[in-house]
């Protein structure tokens, strides 16, 4: 589904399946990952693409040993690699650059709060919309109308527009 996720961001000008194919290498080790993406900023970049189907929080786990192979075929067509990951529990993707990730190590872990902080999915055109806190949603009350109570204690009363730029201020809604 990765493929179809960057093709709907809109920033991705190609997306090709790379692992498929004959591959001839001299050492006969190579691993080659799961797409090669160029985006309408003509950055270039491989994508290996995982799933992690494990409980909400758990850690992400890869082997060092696996990620030197897979870094091998970016580095000889000189092009980065990334990793992205599935948190199917979540529903969310992140896209990590590999060269943020040690793989000397036996074992390489990668915590879901890390990951977002670290996400690169913006280079595929995600975005994400911020707010500084605190968020407020207010209603003003019309003064000129009668606001009401029923027996149940729930107010009925009208939204006034003069805080909001419509053209006419003379609209008004009904909240109960």
């Amino acid at each position: 589904m990765f493929a179809y996720v960057a093709a709907a961001m809109g920033a991705c000008e190609l997306i090709s399946e790379e692992d498929a194919g004959s591959l001839f290498d001299d050492s006969g080790e190579l691993i080659r990952p799961d797409f090669r993406i160029v985006t309408r900023d003509a950055l270039s970049l491989l994508v290996e693409v995982k799933n992690f189907h494990k409980a909400p929080f758990k850690t992400f786990t890869m082997k060092g040993k696996y990620l030197q192979s897979l870094k091998r075929y970016p580095r000889l067509n000189k092009v980065p690699l990334h990793l992205a990951i599935y948190w199917s529990r979540w529903n969310l993707w992140t896209h990590l650059d590999t060269d943020r990730l040690d793989e000397t190590q036996e074992t390489i872990a990668i915590e879901l709060l890390d990951a977002v902080k670290n996400n690169d999915m913006r280079l595929l055109g995600d975005c994400m919309i911020g707010t500084v806190s605190p968020l407020s949603f207010r209603l003003y009350a019309r003064q000129d109308i009668p606001q009401t109570f029923d027996e149940d204690g729930v107010a009925s009363f009208y939204v006034t527009w003069s805080h909001f730029p419509f053209k006419s201020r003379n609209q008004a809604m009904l909240c109960s």
